[in-house]
């Protein structure tokens, strides 16, 4: 009773061969596409709904007051406090100085009191387009004068050119008159860019408040620090790469955001010994309740798909039984046979254990990379193409370790009725069995599953917000949603049985 008998058995049994496999295939396939499909759809989900969100929803303005010889430093305590909090997660960070406002003595007849703030922005020559000129470059420190960039309209606000100069004056007289050179006019592009969420005087070409109109003027940063010896507003704009988030990064990184604020003041209480020398750390996002929402909907999301996955699997599994039980009634000749030839109830046992083994463990292996490739179709052809919702499903951990459940399961399947009937045919022998009844059902075991199922059921339903979103923060699903469907339909399942 070796391979070759294994060999024999199954090719002269070609047509319960293909069902077997064919089944279990199903069955392997349906467990795997649970964990792949939810994290697929449920990370497909959370990455559109970032997208779409307004860059204010999806970015972080980090903001301080300080001196420009304190710059370095606190730029040294964010990029340390980033690094920490957000470590995993890609990162994409743009620093921007703000000077104090500076008068526009030729413009002094204007309705209202026209200002001018000079602001260096990390990266606007990537997201402005420049109309004419060339970007300001560095000026010396010695001197008195700064090149500028400005926006198109508030050129034409002012009525300048490139390589016009304007004297501007600061509103309180710490220094002199600073003479600035308008070396490039450029214009705002792609608005969609969210490295432009927290840049409104630029987006908009200046501001208005009370009976003040501001200008931005863009200058090199060297400027803002080496001709400015007062304070500068320091802001730094952070966000995440979307398209580097993973599922299990969303709560981390909500709980990144929060505490950021508070390891930034900790972080520059440490290194400064004068607290007059920085103003406290502000921080400006939405991004926590934006990811706090997403992870309720990934919740509902990955609950619905395991849910409808785990009926399914249910379904599948009754089928395995039921070809179980047909392959043994249609081998009982054969093993009769092997009983007559002196088989015993464990012999017979290890030929369906390893026959079982057999078709079981490469399927088990396949069984991941089968439905991932399923499900790629789907992402193709199926709803989620007609929503726009593009999914990258791959196999992954929870999936593998659902095919190995799976899989010890169907050898349990396959194995568990020859046994049994091995057993039932060595203790029935000559002995004329009087009922059709399993033990299971005179004892009232399968009346006891269904009443037990009705408490479970009540149970869950009964377990309150605070509970289930004990669960649901720790497993990321709703139990409700996936067990209460398949309590019904084992329910189900159960009565068939009984009234068969």
């Amino acid at each position: 009773m070796g391979a070759v008998v294994l060999l024999k058995r199954l090719a002269s049994d070609g047509l319960m061969s293909v069902a077997m496999i064919t089944t279990v295939v199903m069955t392997l396939v349906l467990l795997s596409t649970g964990p792949i499909y939810a994290d697929a759809v449920s990370l497909g989900a959370a990455r559109t709904a970032l997208h779409d969100a307004p860059g204010i929803d999806t970015t972080i303005g980090v903001s301080v007051r300080t001196s420009p010889a304190e710059v370095a430093l606190v730029d040294e305590v964010v990029t340390r406090a980033v690094d920490s909090r957000f470590a995993g997660i890609e990162m994409t960070e743009a620093r921007s100085l703000t000077s104090a406002s500076f008068r526009l003595p030729e413009r002094a007849t204007a309705e209202l009191d026209e200002l001018v703030v000079l602001r260096a922005v990390d990266g606007i020559a990537d997201i402005a387009q420049l109309v004419e000129g060339t970007w300001p470059a560095p000026a010396e420190p010695a001197s008195l004068g700064a090149q500028v960039a400005i926006d198109e309209r508030i050129a034409d606000e002012l009525d300048v050119e490139v390589g016009d100069r304007i004297q501007i004056e600061p509103t309180r007289p710490a220094r002199g008159p600073l003479t600035i050179e308008v070396a490039a006019i450029y214009r705002v592009a792609d608005l969609s860019d969210r490295r432009w969420a927290r840049l409104d005087d630029l987006v908009s070409a200046g501001s208005v408040s009370n009976r003040f109109r501001t200008f931005p003027f863009v200058a090199p940063g060297e400027v803002l620090l080496d001709l400015l010896a007062r304070r500068l507003d320091v802001e730094w704009h952070l966000a995440p790469v979307i398209e580097s988030i993973e599922l299990d990064q969303l709560a981390s990184t909500r709980r990144s955001v929060v505490n950021l604020e508070r390891d930034l003041d900790e972080g520059l209480a440490r290194r400064v010994d004068d607290p007059s020398m920085a103003s406290e750390f502000r921080v400006d996002t939405g991004l926590s309740s934006l990811l706090s929402g997403t992870e309720r909907s990934i919740t509902v999301t990955r609950s619905s798909v395991f849910g409808v996955v785990f009926q399914l699997a249910l379904l599948a599994g009754y089928a395995l039984m039921l070809t179980s039980a047909v392959a043994v009634e249609t081998r009982g000749r054969e093993a009769a046979l092997l009983r007559s030839r002196g088989a015993r109830p464990r012999d017979l046992t290890l030929l369906a254990l390893i026959e079982a083994l057999v078709l079981t463990i490469p399927l088990m292996l396949a069984a991941p990379e089968l439905a991932s490739r399923a499900l790629r179709l789907v992402d193709d052809v199926g709803p989620l193409a007609s929503i726009g919702l593009r999914v990258a499903p791959e196999p992954t951990a929870l999936s593998r370790l659902a095919a190995v459940v799976g899989g010890a399961i169907t050898v349990g399947v396959l194995v568990f009725p020859v046994l049994r009937g091995a057993r039932r045919a060595e203790r029935d022998v000559g002995v004329t069995r009087e009922s059709t009844t399993s033990a299971s059902q005179r004892a009232g075991v399968d009346v006891a599953l269904v009443v037990l199922c009705g408490v479970v059921y009540w149970q869950l339903s009964t377990l309150g917000d605070d509970r289930t979103a004990t669960i649901r923060g720790r497993f990321g699903v709703d139990p409700l949603l996936i067990v209460a469907p398949a309590l019904g339909l084992f329910t189900g399942a159960v009565i068939a049985l009984r009234a068969a």
